[in-house]
Formats: structure tokens, C-alpha cells, sequence
């Protein structure tokens, strides 16, 4: 699957620069690197971060997955850029994962000094929850792949969070 992901992320890479987004790659440092990604995510069980810094290029970022504030605080001090933090909601797409809760999130965003976003179980009934507590973005992956249309999914979880920024001061809200 390598070189079927390396072929993906290059696809990817030309629709990100065209829309002007960031491409990160999960978990891979070496499609990361040969797609000329913008980042790379990795998960709890995956490289550390340190480790994937040494041979990702300077200005690249990487994110961690935290599942709780000890974990995300952890992460910072490993040199994350940001912290994926969840599950904040039941989900579908990783079994087992235990639900940290919007509690969980907002605590980490006031004590992290990176941006939090949330992730985990995000639909458009709890995705203003995510942006109340001041997550700087929701990663969300079963609501969009699981519909039959995904760009109408995509605009479902958009509609509940315009014109948030303007309601709750949080200036990321309607950008994301």
C-alpha cells in the first residue's frame, strides 16, 4: 500500500496547493517527506515525535494524538506543533478508544500551549461543541467517509459553526 499512498498524497498535494490547504500525511513519515507534506500527524503508538523531527524538513510541522491532559502536555514537551485530542464523542472509526469528553478538550486547550484540536465522533449535532471549548479545529474522519456524499457532509459540519466566531469570540471557528 506504499506506493499506492505515496501515489494518493501526491494527488493530494496538487489539490491542496490549488485550494491554497495544508496537506498532512498520518503516520508516515516517509510518504510525508516524498509528497513534500506540510506536516505529519502521528498517532500514540507511532514514532516519537523527536525521533520524526530529525528527518522531516525545518518549518514542517507535526502533530500528536493525545488522549488526555498528561498525554497532550507530553506531547508539547516532545515539540508537537498541535495535539489531536480525543476521542471528545463516541466513535466509529477507532474501537476501543475511550471518550475523553468537551470537559477533557477544554481543559487541554487552557493548559496546552499549542493548538488542540479535537477529533473523535464529530458530527454536526456536537461539532459547535468542539469550538465552544475553544479547540482550534475539529479533525473529523467516519461522518464525511462514511457518506454516501461527502461534500454534502462536509457542508453539514460547516453550517453550525458560521458565524460562531462572532457569538463566542473564538476568532478559528468559522475558518475551519
Amino acid at each position: 500500500p506504499g506506493r499506492v499512498q505515496l501515489r494518493e498524497a501526491a494527488e493530494l498535494r496538487v489539490l491542496t496547493r490549488q485550494y491554497g490547504a495544508d496537506l498532512v500525511i498520518n503516520d508516515r513519515l516517509d510518504i510525508a517527506m516524498l509528497s513534500d507534506a506540510d506536516g505529519l500527524h502521528l498517532g500514540a503508538e507511532d514514532l516519537p515525535v523527536p525521533a520524526a523531527r530529525r528527518f522531516l524538513d525545518p518549518g514542517r510541522m507535526i502533530g500528536a494524538t493525545a488522549h488526555s491532559l498528561y498525554e497532550a502536555r507530553q506531547a508539547e514537551k516532545d515539540g508537537a506543533d498541535y495535539i489531536g485530542f480525543g476521542s471528545v464523542f463516541a466513535t466509529r472509526s477507532k474501537k476501543g478508544v475511550p471518550v475523553s469528553g468537551v470537559e477533557a478538550l477544554e481543559e487541554a486547550v487552557r493548559k496546552v500551549g499549542v493548538p488542540v484540536i479535537g477529533i473523535g465522533g464529530i458530527t454536526p449535532m456536537n461539532i459547535r461543541e468542539v469550538f465552544k471549548a475553544r479547540a482550534a479545529g475539529a479533525a473529523v474522519l467516519s461522518f464525511v467517509s462514511g457518506s454516501s456524499h461527502p461534500g454534502g457532509a462536509v457542508r453539514a459540519l460547516l453550517k453550525p459553526i458560521r458565524g460562531l466566531s462572532t457569538e463566542s469570540g473564538d476568532s478559528h471557528a468559522g475558518s475551519h
